[in-house]
This record gives structure tokens, C-alpha cells and sequence, in this order.
């Protein structure tokens, strides 16, 4: 920033953006997932500010969209299998899921970047990020049975829905050198500090003549027909942590082009409570479990694995006043899972699907005057990370409350491509 010569403001955005998201096996073998959605929403607004009487100062204002992510699925599945072992032959059974998940992250902040000499410029920049994150998960399981000539619907049914608004105050440091016609720079963002947060969770799990046949005696939910646990907790103190990171940069300038490339790491985080709700949900019907209850029913864990990201740029000159723009960059997810667990005796719950993204990108610039104008195409698709099944309702069992094993075997198919205008 202490090398920036002329005072500018800046606008990006994404005038349009399909996303198509299949998860191939997500729900188990030959069960699909599928999310299709189409979005609008501003990329980076931003400014700069001289002061005549402080000409090495620069100062910079801007808000950026910085994460984003929006996906939703819907299944139906129903077969003839043998769930039930104690009821003759095979039974009819059906699935029904329901998946949803949408985060947006906003930075706005302030730069200041001072010049240090003719070849180093330092910097420091504050933001406040605010974070809204909103997931949600259903589970409809239910099967046909026969118990001593008497058919039964045995079902078991999950709910879980979560909401954050959170804000974060960020700080960063950076270091640049100008050798024309290279540059170089780095620069430090710091571990978060919560400014506010608040959240709501609403739980509920439930299971209906489970006990009929059941050959597992230990666990609790077979002691009886029925059992349910439900709770909703709302304005509960949450914690959104963001890792610190650390970002090496540089860009070599010709006459007709000029290049840039990037890497940033980003540290892991250990698991740690996003929001714990009061340790008050029970079993239900009262009279028969006595009151007893679930602990740790209303809480959401998260923790991030570390990772590396990286991009390169770069632009040619076709005429004067037209550049030709070209960019890769990755996407690489550390795995930051907002999705609710449900009450664990050892058996799985909905849990998330996730991938990685490389992006492309290309363009044209054209210069009027004071005025650039930039319309360019970005087209993303995803790389399968963990081939981990969400859920498995293909292989149900009743020991599993309706559920199976997870298989390894997801594929996930995702392409995304938008339009932007830039000014």
C-alpha cells in the first residue's frame, strides 16, 4: 500500500453464479445427493486515502466477501430388505434426508501502509468480520415389521437446526519490497478476538417401537416402545474462531505483461465448543426413563485441519488500452464442520460432505481515461477429500437405529461458474 501512487476505489462483483453440487453414494451405494443454486452477491468494495501533510502514508478502506458457501440436498430412498431380524423375511423400509447449509463471512476494515524508503513499505490493517452460519439436517427412518403376527412401524427421526451471527475483530501485518521490475511482500494475520456472538440450537431425536425384536439390551433407547429428546436453546454465547496465517507473495512486470503469484498457510485448530447450551434435555415419556438426562445434547464442536493455499495471475498488454487477464487459484478446505451431532451411542448421525475447489478464471480490462472496467468468467470444480459416506440407508439395521455402517465410497461432482464485473 505505501507504494500506491493515485488515490481509486475498487468494485467487484459476481453479476451471476451457478453452482451444481452431486454427491455420488453420499447417503450410501446408488444414493445421490444433488444442489443446485444460483447467486448474486458483491465480492470487494474499497477506497484509498492520501494525507497531504503524511505523503508516505496510504490508508485503505474496503469490505470483501471472504468465504462463502451454500449447498442443499433432499433424498428419498425405499427398498425391500432385512432390517429387522426378528421379523420374517425382508421389510419395507424408507429414508427420507434433508441437508442444508449456507455461510456467508464479510470483512470491512481499515489499511495503513507507510513507505518506508524508495524500495520497503510496512503495514498493518484491522477488520471486523461478521460470520452468518446456518445449517440445518433431517433424518426420516421407518421400516414395516411383524412382532407375534401383529405388523408395526418401527421409525426413528432426527432434527437438528443451528444459527450464528458472530463478529470477530482481525488484525494483519505485512512487509513489501519493490525491486523494479520484481516486487515482493508478506504478511501475518492473527489468531481472531470475538467481538460478539450469539447463536440458537434446536435438537430433537426420537424413535418409535425400537425395543420389538431388539437383540442390543444395553443400550438405553431399547428399553422401552418409545423414546424421545428434544431441546431448543436460543441467544446462546458462541465462539467462531479463525486461524492465524502466514503469506508469501510476488510479481515480475515486462512491458506487455505482468505476473503475480501467492501462497498463504494456514494453521489447524484443536476441536473446541462453537455454542454448549444448558445441560437440561431428558428422556421422554418421563415416568419411564425416570427423568434421565442427555449430557452434552445441546452442543456444537468444531476444529480446522491446516492448509496450504496458493494462486497465480497474470495480465498482457493487447492494445494500449485493453489487457487480456488469466488466474488459478485453490481452494483448499481445512474442514471447519458447523453441523450438529446428534445423541451418540456409537451410531452415525447426518455429517458433512466436503471437497476441495480449483478455480479459473479469465477476463478482459479495458482502460478510459481515470476508469477501468473488467468483465471477466470464473469456472470452479471440486475435488473429492474424503470419500466418507454422510449417511448409509442402503445396508439399515435395527441395532443402528435404522442405519448402517459408513461405506467409503462418495464421489462428489461439483462445478460452479460465474460472471464479473469489475470497476
Amino acid at each position: 500500500m505505501g507504494f500506491i501512487q493515485n488515490n481509486k476505489i475498487s468494485i467487484s462483483a459476481n453479476v451471476y453464479e451457478a453452482e451444481i453440487v452431486r454427491l455420488k453414494n453420499v447417503a450410501g451405494p446408488g444414493v445421490d445427493g444433488r444442489s443446485f443454486r444460483i447467486l448474486i452477491y458483491p465480492q470487494f468494495i474499497g477506497g484509498t486515502l492520501f494525507i497531504k501533510q503524511i505523503p508516505r502514508l496510504k490508508i485503505m478502506y474496503g469490505s470483501m466477501v471472504r468465504t462463502r458457501f451454500n449447498v442443499r440436498y433432499n433424498i428419498e430412498y425405499d427398498t425391500y430388505t432385512d432390517v429387522i431380524k426378528g421379523s420374517p423375511g425382508n421389510e419395507f423400509y424408507k429414508a427420507r434426508i434433508g441437508y442444508e447449509s449456507s455461510t456467508i463471512e464479510t470483512w470491512a476494515g481499515l489499511g495503513f501502509g507507510y513507505k518506508l524508503n524508495q524500495n520497503f513499505s510496512a503495514g498493518i490493517s484491522i477488520f471486523g468480520s461478521y460470520t452468518n452460519l446456518e445449517n440445518s439436517s433431517m433424518l426420516n427412518l421407518s421400516t414395516d415389521a411383524v412382532y407375534q403376527n401383529i405388523p408395526y412401524t418401527a421409525s426413528v427421526n432426527e432434527n437438528a437446526t443451528v444459527q450464528i451471527n458472530h463478529i470477530n475483530f482481525i488484525a494483519k501485518v505485512g512487509l513489501a519490497a519493490e525491486f523494479n521490475p520484481i516486487k515482493l511482500g508478506l504478511a501475518i494475520t492473527f489468531p481472531t478476538a470475538k467481538i460478539f456472538g450469539q447463536g440458537n440450537l434446536s435438537k430433537s431425536f426420537e424413535g418409535h417401537n425400537m425395543n420389538l425384536h431388539a437383540t442390543d439390551t444395553t443400550n438405553v433407547l431399547y428399553r422401552y416402545p418409545s423414546f424421545l429428546v428434544s431441546d431448543d436453546q436460543r441467544g446462546l454465547p458462541t465462539l467462531y474462531r479463525q486461524p492465524a496465517s502466514f503469506a508469501l507473495g510476488g510479481e515480475y512486470r515486462a512491458k506487455r505483461f505482468k505476473v503475480k503469484l501467492s501462497a498463504e498457510y494456514f494453521l489447524g485448530l484443536p476441536v473446541y465448543d462453537v455454542l454448549k447450551g444448558k445441560d437440561r434435555s431428558f428422556l421422554r415419556p418421563v415416568s419411564a426413563y425416570g427423568g434421565e438426562f442427555i449430557e452434552n445434547f445441546m452442543i456444537l464442536k468444531s476444529s480446522a485441519r491446516p492448509v496450504i493455499n496458493a494462486s497465480i495471475g497474470g495480465t498482457f498488454k493487447v492494445k494500449n488500452n485493453i489487457k487480456f487477464l488469466l488466474g488459478f487459484r485453490t481452494d483448499f478446505n481445512n474442514r471447519m464442520n458447523f453441523t450438529p451431532n446428534q445423541f451418540d451411542k456409537s451410531l452415525s448421525s447426518l455429517s458433512t460432505a466436503y471437497w476441495h475447489l480449483l478455480h479459473f478464471s479469465t477476463g478482459a480490462s479495458y482502460n478510459r481515461g481515470a476508469n477501468d472496467i473488467t468483465l471477466g468468467v470464473n469456472y470452479s470444480f471440486g475435488v473429492v477429500v474424503d470419500r466418507t459416506s454422510s449417511i448409509n440407508v442402503t445396508e439399515p439395521t435395527q441395532e443402528q437405529l435404522l442405519r448402517g455402517n459408513l461405506t467409503s465410497n462418495m464421489r462428489s461432482s461439483i462445478n460452479n461458474i460465474g460472471v464479473i464485473l469489475g470497476y
